[in-house]
């Protein structure tokens, strides 16, 4: 596919063109961990790393000599506190109800507590009944629609906000958000460059690096993260910044970097102490790297804040490891009582709870119906993947062959959905083509739940 069909206005110099040559086959993207032998150029990158690394140890320091009542998370929680004290003087102030909607939203992305979604929508009703034609409240709704899986909500209301305000960065980046999350590959890297063209800076950057990763460009990703990092940092945005130390951490293990990726992780959760999001990988990471004790100290203490579905099947992969059958146990109960909480909310479980119920071959009633609403509703790669899963959990091996394949159609260099794939292809008697899949899954795959891992390592027999 032509560059020129996905990004039409971009041009051939500056920010706005990286993500239009991400979806060039015949540019070389940059290296960026430079080797001995890469001259002038890779002397550059170097001291930019190093410029990166100085900053991280002031930021690191300030961090340690700051008190915790300073962090991403506290400051979210007093801006909430300040705004609502406002409202109870002034309760249609637009601007106020606009403003706690998206520190709600902000304060569930950090923590994983999905409840502020609901305080975030509340909050931005009230502001649409006092003016239902406010741009900012408009706006916000779309955030909000996202965040509650209503993608093709979410996207349609990024196209009203982009309608009324075409230059605000931000209604391009949730357009591209949903229509990600609807399989519409190509309209979102379109509506990516329109943020790139009109706000390059860390958000834009952390998009592309993930849209570089779903179209199998690692090093093309990690170039991304390296420029978002280096704004985040320099411009104070440490959750921001977290994520995006998260996409380094995993673009390194995909790519065999063990060092740097556990390095990487554990940087977010300096940028944001206890960063859940961080959590998951680097357990996996330390977990199939031998350190399973201290992996579960990573869970285990970000499960004190939250309940995350991945988090605790990656817990109970772990307790079932060290023969903790009573840990194990207890994992499962609590991703059950997550089940029964979205069954209550939304009428049936999510993707994550339903990948953890196929990966265990468990509730595959409840998990199959979850997937085909899933890969109705949310189109993309990964609701393949899942469905796919659950055609082979069931047997269907026909079904299951043509979504695997479904999922893997960009080239992502996802460990997960090659070991599904491998899996599949070997069951329907296509061994050699199999084997190839699982070889891959094994080179990208040290970040794969620890199961998984240990059926792919050297030695063992998938």
């Amino acid at each position: 596919m032509a560059s020129q069909e996905l990004c039409p206005r971009t041009p051939t110099k500056g920010p706005a063109a990286l993500l239009r040559r991400a979806q060039d086959k015949h540019w070389t993207p940059v290296v960026l961990w430079p080797s001995e032998k890469s001259g002038a150029r890779g002397i550059a990158r170097a001291l930019r790393i190093l410029l990166l690394f100085f900053a991280v140890l002031v930021l690191s320091a300030s961090s340690a000599a700051t008190p915790r009542a300073v962090g991403v998370l506290d400051s979210i929680r007093a801006e909430i506190g300040r705004l609502s004290r406002a409202l109870e003087r002034r309760p249609a102030d637009l601007r106020a109800l606009t403003l706690l909607a998206e520190a709600y939203l902000r304060e569930a992305q950090v923590t994983g507590d999905s409840s502020g979604h609901a305080r975030a929508d509340a909050a931005i009703q009230r502001a649409l009944a006092v003016d239902p034609q406010d741009y900012a409240a408009l706006a916000a709704k779309g955030w909000v629609e996202y965040a509650q899986h209503r993608f093709a909500e979410a996207a349609a209301s990024a196209r009203r906000a982009i309608a009324l305000a075409p230059e605000a960065g931000r209604n391009y980046a949730l357009l591209s958000d949903a229509l990600l999350e609807l399989g519409r590959y190509d309209e979102a890297v379109r509506a990516l460059q329109g943020l790139l063209d009109r706000q390059p800076g860390p958000a834009g950057y952390s998009r592309a690096a993930h849209i570089r990763f779903l179209h199998g460009d690692l090093d093309g990703a990690l170039e991304m993260v390296e420029l978002g990092l280096e704004s985040a940092l320099s411009g104070g945005a440490r959750d921001l910044a977290a994520w995006l130390y998260t996409q380094a951490g995993e673009l390194h293990a995909a790519r065999g970097n063990v060092a740097r990726s556990r390095r990487s992780l554990e940087l977010a959760r300096v940028q944001v102490p206890g960063y859940f999001r961080a959590a998951g990988p680097l357990a996996r990471l330390l977990a199939n790297q031998g350190q399973l004790d201290t992996a579960r100290s990573v869970l285990t203490a970000t499960l004190e804040r939250i309940e995350d579905a991945g988090l605790l099947a990656t817990l109970e992969d772990l307790e079932t490891l060290q023969g903790n059958e009573a840990g194990a146990r207890a994992a499962r109960q609590r991703l059950e009582s997550l089940a029964k909480l979205d069954i209550a909310q939304h009428g049936r479980i999510d993707r994550a709870l339903a990948l953890a119920d196929l990966e265990q071959a468990r509730n595959l009633e409840r998990a199959t119906a979850a997937a085909e609403a899933e890969y109705r509703e949310r189109p993309d790669i990964y609701s393949a993947d899942a469905l796919g899963w659950a055609r082979f959990r069931a047997g269907r091996l026909d079904e299951a062959l043509v979504l695997s394949k479904e999922a893997l159609r960009l080239g992502t260099k996802d460990a997960a959905l090659l070991f599904r794939r491998g899996t599949i292809l070997k069951a329907a008697g296509r061994a050699a083509d199999g084997e190839i899949a699982l070889r891959e899954a094994r080179t990208l795959g040290l970040a794969l739940p620890p199961s998984i891992w240990r059926v792919l390592a050297p030695g063992s027999k998938p």
